[in-house]
Parts: structure tokens; sequence; C-alpha cells
């Protein structure tokens, strides 16, 4: 768990990543999160430089003493006073950085299969929102010695998003604390859980969209129609339904204000399948290049499956079919569906605080305001693989 905690550290040094503190993803130069979490570091270095032993394999109980020994500072004489010094001071900066530290293990090591194709929106509150995409695009015309140009009409169209909060909380009872045999990696360890967690949610919120195929405020139809041609039955067995698949994506247009054609030129970079299928999505996709010679990239994904998922909203579950598949453009031209974040802030906040009000130990809890919305049809086609 050192080694993690260190590389954290220096990624955090290097701006790759935020730090975590009470109040949430605040940037790396914040002195007082960066100060508490070197000084920390430090004191965890010192402590297993002599040994080579991580630190955070020790009882809870050695680790707390080994501290306050580095720190020449008086080693509690019982249980309840080792409790009590776990959580606070500068041996409950050191767990906080711990903490932290495996937060963002588990955040980061997370797989994403919405990478390289979701789009984000900034949110500056809870309030309801508009997202909006092209309805109508723009090309440049030719202009006549002495003539000027044309005024612009782009149009667009707008789809409502709303953030909603998500959290959990962690809770080490300081009884359990006094009667466990176990290290401090193991009290921790659910704490990466919890990172693993937030990272999924967006996962969770992108396709419970694509499971309920949601109505377009701007159209009236389901994000994936017959009438948008997105949408298709053909089993992802050959060359043949992929390439119909990046055919619908590569041949969507837009209009000008005189109904002239524009051509988006769409890129499809994503294919995403249920587990069964990705070995056969492998084999099919070898035989294509996309795009500028790229390769598809290709996301295993069972939440499509027939497993499904429960919407983070409503808990409804939805499930789909192990023969799903879906391809998708990246998010820079018309991004199909976006996620929003309270203030861009993508990272969620974990907090570290002793139980007061009747409760003895130590709590952490995370919070994530996030939204997900459909938003443009273009970029994304959806087969339900079994025809």
């Amino acid at each position: 768990m050192l080694r993690k905690l260190l590389e954290n550290l220096r990624r955090m040094d290097a701006g790759s990543i935020p730090w975590i503190g009470e109040s949430g993803g605040v940037s790396a130069a914040h002195p007082l999160v960066e100060s508490a979490h070197k000084r920390a570091a430090s004191m965890l270095c010192m402590m297993a430089y002599p040994t080579d032993e991580d630190p955070f394999s020790m009882r809870w109980d050695r680790f707390t003493a080994a501290c306050c020994r580095h720190l020449e500072e008086p080693v509690p004489e019982n249980p309840y006073l080792m409790a009590r010094a776990f959580s606070g001071g500068v041996i409950g900066e050191a767990i906080g950085a711990a903490a932290n530290s495996l937060f963002l293990t588990g955040y980061n090591e997370q797989a994403d299969s919405t990478a390289g194709w979701v789009g984000t929106v900034p949110a500056r509150d809870f309030r309801a929102f508009s997202a909006f995409t092209l309805e109508q695009g723009a090309r440049l015309g030719r202009i006549p010695r002495g003539g000027t140009a044309e005024h612009a009409a782009v149009e667009l169209k707008a789809e409502g998003i709303k953030l909603a909060r998500f959290g959990k909380m962690y809770t080490i009872d300081e009884r359990d604390l006094i009667d466990s045999q176990d290290s401090v990696a193991a009290w921790l360890r659910p704490i990466e859980e919890l990172g693993r967690a937030a990272k999924r949610l967006k996962g969770d919120l992108v396709y419970s969209l694509v499971l309920e195929n949601p109505t377009l405020v701007s159209d009236g139809l389901t994000l994936f129609h017959a009438d948008h041609s997105n949408l298709a039955t053909a089993a992802l067995a050959d060359a043949a339904a992929l390439g119909g698949a990046v055919s619908a994506i590569a041949g969507q247009v837009l209009t000008d204000e005189r109904a002239r054609v524009i051509h988006p030129n769409l890129q499809p970079r994503v294919l995403i399948v249920p587990p069964p299928l990705w070995t056969k999505a492998r084999e099919v996709e070898s035989s294509l290049w996309i795009g500028q010679g790229q390769e598809l990239e290709i996301h295993p994904e069972s939440r499509i499956g027939a497993a499904g998922l429960n919407d983070p909203n409503t808990d409804e579950l939805r499930t789909g079919l192990a023969t799903n598949w879906m391809l998708a453009a990246g998010p820079e031209g018309a991004p199909s569906i976006v996620v929003a974040y309270l203030n861009e802030q993508q990272v969620p906040r974990l907090r570290q605080r002793p139980l007061g009000h009747g409760e003895w130990g130590t709590a952490y809890d995370v919070d994530h305001a996030v939204a997900a919305a459909a938003v443009d049809f273009r970029g994304v086609y959806f087969s339900t693989g079994a025809g």
C-alpha cells in the first residue's frame, strides 16, 4: 500500500490527478492538502526505512505505536487510547493519506467502457438545464467580388439534464478496531472499492440510458430508431454487419438553412459488446480498418448484456441481450450521450471525519454530483443481434 501511496503522490505532483481533501478534488497546488499528504508520506517512509516493512501491513495498534515512536510522542497505554490516536493528529493524517491513495487507486484502475465516445458538459448547480447539439449546420458560401458573406443560421436542439447526488459511507466502529487483529490495509480496503464504485457510476448512468432508449425531445423519436438509421437486429457475425453500422454512422448528414446537405463525416471509434461477443468482435473487427487508417477500439461491457443493471436514478432493473452490440463515434462532432459534473469536477469527493453524537470511531464518505442525457442519435448505432 505504501508503494501505491507514493505513486499517487508523484502523480499528484505532476498534476495528472487532483488532490482529494475534505473540500473535494482541489488542485495539486492546494497547500493544506499538499502539506498534510506529504507530511504523512514522509513519516510513513521513515517508518518503513529501518525494516523495509510496509507500515500498512502492520496491525492497527502496532502501526499507531510505530507512528508515536517516530514522532517521539508517548505510546498510548491501552487499546482504547490507541484507537483514539489512530483517528486523529498526524497519525490520522497518515491514515487519511492512505485512504485517499486507495480511493484514487480504485477510481483510476476501474475500467471505463464509455471512454472515447461519451461527451461531457459542465453544470453549475442542481437545477435542470439544457444540453445542446446541432440541429442545423453551416457551410461557407462563395463571396463574389465586392459582395458580403451570408449570415450563419446554425440551429441547435436541446435535451434536458439535471444533476443528482450519489454517495456512500464506510464506518470503522471503535469497538471493532480495538478487538481487531487485522492490518491497517485490511481496514482501508473497502475505500478502494468505493473508488471503483464511483468510477462505475458513470457507466451505470450511460448504459441505463442505452437500455432505456429514451425519447428525444427534438424529434419525438427514441434515441435508437429505424427512422434514425441507427437501429438494427443484425448479429455481429461478419464484416457485413459491422460494415453496415459503420456506413450508417459515417453516412449521417445535416442540412443548412437552405436545406443543402452537410456531411459531418462522423468516424466510428468504439465497438461495445457483451463479454460473450468479445472474441467474435475481435475477429470481425480485424477485417476492417476504420477512418484515418485506425482500427476500432473494442470495449467489453457486461451492462448491455443479459445481466443488465439497476438504473442509478430509479433502481429499476434494465436488461439487454447477450447478442446486443453497439457502435459509437467519438464525441467531438456530435456526442450522442453526454455526462454532466458539478463544476466539471469529474473526480468524486472523499471525506474522513471522526464520529460524534453518540458514536465512536471514524467515517469515510464519498459523494459525486453527476448526470447523463441522450442528446443526438447520429453518433451511435445499436443492434439487438437477434436477427
